[in-house]
């Protein structure tokens, strides 16, 4: 295990001779572990066993991080205790990343308690920081690819002559939607960079299924569809525009999986609309 990063800070794992000045770790408790089920096991009464549950719903996740901190001086020392008191007792949920020896993965925490022993006398302090991750899923590193709308290439010139000029090369306004991990994954598709006159469609190749909004965009706006939510919004969550989804036939990506989307409008379009996709790999 080679890092923590979480607040916008870094703790480092000690894997060589200590460097002053650095934040180190010396324990990660519950990061790998599975949240418990909260689902409610009802026995049969007259019979072995119990029944069984359409859905297995998971609860939050405690962890915890233990380390320390040696400053060059006692300047240093104060410090730090208040980058870390600034970044880690905040009012917000916090990024937090573990990246080991296989790969980068992630979190939004809560931090739940923060505690610094301070030792004057060697200018250092240890440090336990308590978190909670209200949701328990493990994220691998996000996938971000783009594409913009279908266009035609040109073709050979008539009459023929040589050298032959095969005209610009043309467009199928698609993209990959790739997912490496284990588990099925959800993409936020996001449109922007134009303006879409009649709305537009994002096409799953492989599925058939469909994101069909019937609303113009304009240029400078951004529109956002969350499939793990089934949520559509334009440009902050709190301007909803499902209202606008004609079509709304939500997909995942599957496992271990390659799905090609299709990007199209359904009017007239200004300036450059481009279609862009999120997908990050659940663990």
């Amino acid at each position: 295990m080679s890092r923590i990063d979480v607040g916008g800070l870094r703790f480092e794992g000690l894997w060589q001779e200590e460097t002053v000045g650095v934040v180190y770790f010396s324990d990660l408790t519950d990061w790998y572990s599975g949240a418990k089920s909260k689902t409610e096991t009802r026995e049969i009464p007259e019979s072995d066993g119990a029944w069984e549950q359409a859905r297995d719903w998971r609860g939050s996740l405690p962890i915890s991080v233990k380390g320390w901190y040696r400053a060059p001086t006692e300047f240093d020392l104060f410090e730090m205790i208040a980058r870390m008191r600034g970044a880690l007792v905040p009012r917000t949920l916090v990024d937090m990343t573990v990246t080991d020896a296989l790969r980068p993965s992630s979190r939004r925490v809560s931090v739940r308690n923060l505690w610094i022993k301070e030792d004057l006398e060697s200018k250092s302090f240890d440090f336990e920081l308590d978190v909670t991750a209200n949701d328990p899923t493990l994220f691998g590193p996000e996938d971000v690819v783009t594409t913009t709308l279908p266009t035609f290439g040109g073709g050979l010139p008539f009459p023929i002559e040589y050298p032959l000029d095969l005209g610009t090369a043309g467009d199928p306004g698609t993209l990959e939607v790739v997912n490496p991990g284990p588990t099925d994954a959800f993409t936020q598709f996001e449109v922007y960079g134009g303006g879409m006159v009649g709305g537009f469609e994002i096409l799953n190749m492989e599925t058939g299924r469909r994101l069909r909004c019937e609303r113009s965009l304009s240029s400078g706006h951004t529109a956002y569809f969350a499939s793990r939510t089934a949520a559509a919004y334009l440009d902050d969550p709190a301007n909803d525009i499902s209202a606008y989804l004609t079509v709304r036939e939500w997909w995942v990506a599957p496992p271990q999986s390659s799905q090609t989307i299709r990007f199209d409008a359904l009017g007239t379009t200004s300036g450059t609309p481009r279609l862009r996709a999120r997908t990050r790999p659940t663990y």
